[in-house]
């Protein structure tokens, strides 16, 4: 049986549900499973290093890259049809279908980079831009 904790600090206590890529970033993704961690309390709101505080970018940041490898790792071809899209990210016909409008289509695919940087809201983190 696997039991549910902060991805940050690893306590079991006082869990709140955190989009890694906000709605306002990509709406299309707010279902996503991959893009839902578990956050405790204080590492989502309340402390000062909390990641929708002031001082929380690190954490952010940490969480957002742990995505876009996942999304890496997932995306290994140079293009994909919108329906396998939609099957990797394991979102709804109508969300793909949201998340297509964000991005140019040729000869009926989607490129790989395209696909990533959209499902990141449109920013691909550069490991050398944080450093």
């Amino acid at each position: 049986m696997s039991y549910k904790h902060c991805v940050n600090c690893g306590s079991t206590r006082l869990l709140q549900k955190h989009h890694v890529i906000h709605r306002s970033e990509c709406g299309a993704l707010i279902h996503c499973k991959k893009n839902l961690v578990y956050l405790c309390r204080k590492c989502h709101t309340e402390e000062t290093y909390a990641v929708h505080q002031k001082n929380g970018h690190e954490l952010d940041i940490k969480l957002k890259l742990e995505f876009q490898n996942w999304l890496e790792s997932v995306f290994t071809e140079d293009r994909y049809t919108l329906d396998e899209i939609r099957k990797k990210l394991d979102i709804s016909k109508d969300a793909a279908r949201s998340l297509s409008k964000l991005m140019d289509i040729d000869r009926g695919a989607y490129c790989r980079e395209d696909i990533i940087r959209t499902a990141m809201g449109g920013k691909i983190i550069d490991l050398e831009e944080i450093k």
